[in-house]
C-alpha cells in the first residue's frame, strides 16, 4: 500500500515526487491544481500490484463534486476535521498510468506570505494562530499575530464567494489572486499584538 496524504498550500499549482521506490517498483506522481480541480498522474515501473490511497487537505468550505480515476467514477470518502477536511480515495495499481481527478466547487485557501528575516534579526512575518468555522461553513474566524501597526497582505485562492469581511479588508478584489489587508493594533512596537478578523461567504451558485 502506498499512502500520500499531503497538506499542500493553495497557490501550489503543480509538484512531482519522482524515483519514489516501495519494495521493487518504483513510482513518479504528478500534482496539479487548475481551478477548482485536483488532478494526480501515478506512473509505476514494476510487477507488483498496490493499493493507492490518496487524501488530500481541502478547506472546509469546498465541496467535492465528482472524483473519476482514468475518465470513471469512483467512490470517495470525506474525513472532517476543525480546520480542514480530507478527500480519501482508494485504487488499485497494476497497470500503466493511472489519472485521478477531483472536482471541487467552492474552493478556498489563504496563503500567508512567509519570509526569512535577516541573520540576527527577529522576525517581522504575520502568524496564523487559529481558524475556526461556523456550523453551518458560512462563517470562518481567523485570529492572526503580527507586529504592532503592520498591515499584512493575506492572498485568497479558490472560487469561493466572499459575502463579507470584518477584522480586515479586500484589496481589488477583481484581481486574481484575491488579497486582504490585515492591520494590527497599535502597542509596544517591539512585541507582537494579536487580531481577529472573519470572512463571510456568499452561497455558491446552484445552492
Amino acid at each position: 500500500r502506498l499512502t500520500l496524504s499531503p497538506h499542500i498550500p493553495p497557490d501550489w499549482q503543480r509538484f512531482e515526487l519522482r524515483n519514489l521506490k516501495v519494495g521493487n517498483t518504483t513510482f513518479a506522481l504528478h500534482y496539479r491544481k487548475a481551478g477548482d480541480e485536483i488532478v494526480l498522474e501515478v506512473e509505476r515501473d514494476g510487477r507488483e500490484e498496490y493499493l493507492f490511497e490518496f487524501s488530500p487537505a481541502i478547506s472546509r468550505r469546498s465541496t467535492v463534486v465528482a472524483v473519476e480515476l482514468n475518465d470513471r467514477p469512483l467512490p470517495f470518502r470525506l474525513e472532517t476535521h476543525a480546520t480542514d477536511q480530507h478527500v480519501l480515495v482508494r485504487f488499485p495499481i497494476y497497470g500503466g498510468p493511472s489519472t485521478l481527478k477531483i472536482h471541487l466547487r467552492d474552493d478556498f485557501g489563504l496563503v500567508v506570505p512567509a519570509r526569512l528575516p535577516p541573520l540576527v534579526a527577529s522576525s517581522q512575518s504575520l502568524k496564523v494562530v487559529s481558524e475556526s468555522w461556523s456550523p453551518s461553513l458560512s462563517e470562518a474566524e481567523f485570529e492572526v499575530s503580527g507586529l504592532s501597526g503592520r498591515r499584512y497582505p493575506i492572498e485568497i485562492y479558490g472560487s469561493a464567494r466572499i459575502a463579507g469581511i470584518n477584522g480586515a479588508e479586500l484589496s481589488a478584489p477583481e484581481i486574481r489572486p484575491r488579497v486582504l489587508l490585515v492591520t494590527i493594533p497599535k502597542g509596544d512596537p517591539e512585541r507582537y499584538q494579536r487580531h481577529k478578523f472573519t470572512i463571510r461567504f456568499a452561497p455558491a451558485p446552484g445552492k
